[in-house]
């Protein structure tokens, strides 16, 4: 179970100098100072230092605070350590932890004093950064620091299960040709190797779930396959083929353009119902594997947007689990969603979840913009910088923006550098293997095995590359290597020459076109680079997708802007542009880093990509370990990214362009290729320190805390609702009819208020009448010559005599309308007013103000009677009803605020009247025409809860209940649920 400790420490320091913590994991910098983790102060807190940081249970921790200043290119100036013999300890045991370390001794060595051990990190694989300790604190130690009150009391415990879903199983399986058996491979990704060790820091089980990729299970080798996988703590998911098809259609051809802001293909909405009942088969299938598995309180932790359906299949049987879900690509405006088909159940689907993760705030605004939108839902922000969806049932669902980048580690030795590629060029050209990739012809077809070997660089015209879509064995990455250096030997040996690096899927959205008209417009304009700057492009093929004749013409209009550049700017020793298709391995991504001296990186449209991560620890690793022989600028490089892709917003050392421009982007790459050397160290410096804090490993934990704090979060909050609707349950109890029925029989003259919109929620003008059962029971009371029964509107009169006339039921039925100004009672023709000398010139300043409103208010409506003015927003779209409606209440109340108009707000209606003339006055008017020993009143608007309020104070009068419809906050004593309620209640007095 991973812990939260906040550190704190008292520590003077001059100015430019801060306090940094260093220790024995990762997330403190294994006691490098250059990884070490920073405290924050403010000018009201110093000389006060704080931190915050996610740590997992039963990790014996060893640190100390170091004072480092920083150069204005952000390397270390200066780093001085704490004076203490032995290392700081701390023993994480509890949920919540506040550590005070008081005033730390003086920071003045600048060695390192008392015990630092430096663990060895082997970047091939890998080792664990939290390995417990066998130490015991001591109690001078322990009184360092005190527990404080846990988030949750129903937070899981160690024996509890942790569960990863994910389409695909993270696995490598082979069939043995000769005993036809399967053997598979837990593949070691930083993320399940750091989930392993959660789960083992809790002794806790962990699973992995999800469908197997690439390999061929027949029905009959399932159990086989089942239990082999459950050697590997791996859970299978299996799926008749048809669902896994269809399934597949649904997430590529429908969802995925949906989430990236383009139009789904018009074939698959026509056949969008069979798509998503294998979309929802398949996810039915995941949740079944979860039941059968789950403890029934477990941590789930749902990845992709091809599982989003998941949650409430198993929300739905195991009502305690925690489920998780990140997603790591765009999520697209409310009105771009709309168009998915199912859009309502797949929200639903993520609502289901306790917490939803997402990569930048951009994509968690749209979703709970979707939320609002579509299904009338209100976030608000917590404690701690979550925001939460109030879902249905009370249930409070978190919103979490988490940025996640690579793990460092993978990226601190020299593999594959520059230098080592050179030194050991002749010793790869003499091993027995393919040295040249194969390059398609234009007549062939993307799928073409059979390929011919491309000739030197310079010595045709322009070509591009394409490695066969196989998996690659050791030799064949080596001949990938050998290729580059063999046909463009200036990339490694000549530091004139710069190289602009690009690495992009292949689709229409990797901006791969836009990119090399770019590159075109760059050596048009600035002659300097046509013989001086090479892009080496690798497009990625998106493995297993069906490769459709549009693709196919997308992929011949990069090929014949590679041959126009080529063949526009080669010379006879330079071709300034090379494509090559292929799939790339983490030490090929690593040599071409080595190799460049900018990277660009331009998706029209993207959510996580971790190349440019990659590049910029690359580089950053290069400058640490910079050899003073090499090319010093290639060692720093410098990064041109799109701002519509996901990790813009991180990465803030980048040159960032719309790649719509095609001048400011080739504008940008020459500013990258001008850059000097030591703007950017400071600018890739700048973001590997993002990355530094944002690791794969740092993710991890976080996310799981987040998860298990959110849980408690939400159970809070739900039982705050609970409370809170018991309130208003006693502030407003349940029509009692019983009671009222009592009442009404004992009394001798009564008067019956019912607001019209309450009985017809429906106009009866507008021909969609409510059921006859109103009318008989507003009838049936009328009858009665004890019973005063009048509907108050804000209709004007000539609507309500419209309206009379053309139902008989309401004929012997009293009106007050306009909100109060007028009034006939019984079988009356005439109105009267509630105050004949009111002052209504005031509706002459109001007209021309409510007009403007009403203009630049897109659904508004405004309606005017003789002495009222009522202006709608239930209709507007709920982002603009709130700036307008906001604005609009200003506005009045700054023209009115000394005259004698009253402006009232609610249920999304602004209603201006002249005071005097309202609901209350005219009720006032009645109780001094006729003396009443019962009265009943039911209304649903804010202009009711004056007359709620007049009728409290009416002691004479024996029976009076005030009943408001929908069960909210008010005045009245009572409420009704709904009209078919306050039917009960009229019908049940007679």
């Amino acid at each position: 179970m991973a812990s939260r400790v906040r550190f704190s420490v008292i520590a003077p320091s001059k100015f430019g100098e801060n306090i940094y913590m260093t220790g024995n994991t990762d997330i403190l910098g294994l006691w490098k100072p250059e990884r070490a983790l920073e405290l924050f102060t403010t000018p009201e807190t110093y000389p006060n230092w704080t931190v915050e940081v996610v740590l997992p249970s039963l990790l014996q921790l060893e640190y100390k605070y170091i004072k480092i200043s920083h150069n204005p290119d952000g390397t270390i100036s200066s780093c001085t350590w704490e004076e203490i013999e032995e290392n700081r300890e701390l023993k994480v045991s509890e949920e919540i932890i506040d550590v005070f370390d008081g005033l730390i001794g003086d920071l003045t060595s600048a060695k390192k004093p008392g015990r630092v051990s430096f663990p060895q990190i082997s970047t091939a694989t890998p080792s664990p950064a939290y390995t417990p300790l066998p130490k015991v604190l001591s109690a001078t130690t322990q009184n360092n620091f005190s527990s404080l009150e846990k988030v949750s009391n129903q937070n899981l415990s160690q024996n509890q299960k942790i569960m990863l879903l994910m389409y695909n199983l993270p696995i490598r399986g082979s069939k043995d040709p000769n005993t036809k058996k399967w053997s598979f491979e837990l593949l070691k990704t930083p993320m399940s190797q750091y989930l392993i060790e959660i789960a083992q820091s809790r002794k806790s089980e962990i699973y992995f779930i999800g469908i197997l990729n690439d390999c061929d299970v027949s029905s009959e080798e399932e159990a086989e396959v089942r239990q082999e996988l459950k050697k590997i703590n791996c859970v299978p998911v299996f799926c008749q083929p048809e669902d896994i098809k269809n399934h597949y259609s649904f997430c590529k051809l429908i969802l995925w353009p949906a989430l990236h802001s383009v139009p789904s293909d018009f074939y698959a909405q026509n056949q969008s119902k069979e798509l998503w009942d294998a979309y929802s088969h398949v996810c039915h299938s995941f949740a079944k594997e979860v039941i059968s598995h789950s403890s029934g309180s477990d941590l789930i932790w749902t990845h992709g947007y091809q599982l989003w359906e998941v949650a409430p299949k198993i929300r739905k049987e195991l009502p305690n689990s925690k489920i998780g879900m990140t997603s790591l690509i765009p999520f697209p405006s409310s009105e771009q969603f709309r168009a998915v088909t199912n859009c309502n159940d797949l929200l639903r689907g993520l609502l289901a979840c306790n917490m939803v993760g997402f990569l930048v705030f951009d994509h968690a605004r749209h979703f709970l913009s979707a939320c609002h939108r579509q299904l009338g839902l209100v976030s608000q922000s917590q404690s701690g910088g979550m925001l939460c969806v109030k879902a249905e049932n009370d249930r409070f669902v978190f919103v979490a923006v988490s940025h996640v980048t690579v793990e460092p580690l993978l990226f601190e030795t020299e593999e594959n550098s520059e230098n080592e590629i050179i030194k050991n060029e002749e010793n790869k050209k003499t091993q027995k293997v393919q040295t040249q990739p194969f390059v398609r012809g234009r007549s062939n077809s993307f799928n073409d095995d059979v390929g011919q070997p491309v000739q030197k660089a310079g010595a045709g015209a322009g070509w591009s590359v394409t490695v066969p879509e196989l998996t690659f064995t050791a030799e064949e990455l080596s001949a990938l290597h050998r290729y580059i250096l063999e046909q463009l030997p200036d990339l490694a040996l000549h530091k004139n020459i710069r190289i602009v690096l690009g690495i992009d899927v292949l689709d229409y959205l990797g901006g791969i076109y836009n990119k090399f008209l770019a590159f075109e417009h760059l050596l048009s304009s600035y002659e300097c680079w046509r013989e001086n700057v090479v892009l080496l492009q690798v497009t990625i093929p998106r493995a297993g997708v069906p490769w459709s004749d549009s693709m196919k013409d997308y992929e011949q209009k990069l090929a014949d802007v590679v041959s126009r550049i080529n063949s526009k700017f080669k010379t006879e020793f330079h071709t300034p542009l090379v494509h090559i298709v292929s799939a790339l391995s983490l030490s090929t991504r690593k040599m071409l880093y080595s190799l460049s001296d900018v990277l660009c990186i331009t998706p029209l449209k993207d959510g996580l990509n971790v190349i440019p991560y990659e590049f910029v620890c690359y580089k950053y690793g290069q400058q640490s370990r910079a050899n003073p022989n090499a090319d010093q600028r290639r060692q720093t490089g410098s990064l041109v990214i799109s701002e519509f892709t996901g990790v813009t917003k991180s990465l803030s050392g980048a040159l960032r362009v719309n790649p719509f421009s095609i001048e400011i982007t080739a504008s940008e790459i020459d500013h990258a290729l001008n850059m000097q050397i030591d703007e950017c160290i400071a600018r890739i410096s700048k973001d590997n320190l993002h990355i530094q804090r944002h690791s794969v490993q740092k993710w991890t934990h976080s996310f799981i805390a987040d998860l298990e704090e959110s849980w408690g979060k939400a159970e809070n909050l739900y039982h705050q609702a609970q409370n809170e609707k018991q309130q208003k349950s006693q502030l407003s109890k349940k029509a009692c009819l019983e009671h009222f029925r009592l009442s009404y029989s004992q009394s001798s003259s009564r008067l019956i208020l019912l607001d019209y919109d309450c009985c017809f929620p429906s106009d009866p003008s507008c021909g969609s009448l409510a059921s006859n059962r109103a009318f008989d029971a507003l009838q049936g009371l009328s009858k009665n010559s004890n019973n005063t029964v009048i509907l108050i509107c804000g209709s004007g009169r000539d609507s309500v005599d419209e309206i009379v006339s053309k139902y008989d039921q309401l004929q012997s039925i009293g009106f007050c309308a306009e909100n109060g100004y007028c009034y006939r009672v019984g079988k009356q023709r005439e109105w009267k007013s509630v105050n004949p000398m009111a002052d209504l010139s005031w509706k002459t300043t109001a007209s021309p103000i409510l007009q403007t409103y009403a203009e630049h208010t897109d659904n508004s409506s405004l309606s005017e009677t003789s002495s009222t003015f009522t202006f709608s927003f239930r209709d507007v779209d709920p982002a603009l009803r709130q700036l307008q409606l906001k604005e609009l209440l200003i506005h009045l109340e700054s023209v009115f605020q000394r005259s004698r108009v009253r402006i009232s707000s609610g249920n999304e209606i602004v209603e201006l009247q002249t005071k005097g003339c309202c609901r209350s006055d005219f009720v006032e008017c009645l109780l001094r025409e006729r003396n009443y020993d019962f009265i009943l009143t039911v209304g649903e608007s804010s202009g009711f809860e004056d007359v709620f309020e007049l009728l409290e104070k009416k002691a004479e009068i024996d029976h009076i209940y005030s009943c408001v419809f929908g069960q909210r906050k008010s005045k009245a004593k009572y409420f009704v649920k709904d009209t078919e309620e306050l039917m009960d209640v009229i019908q049940s007095l007679d």
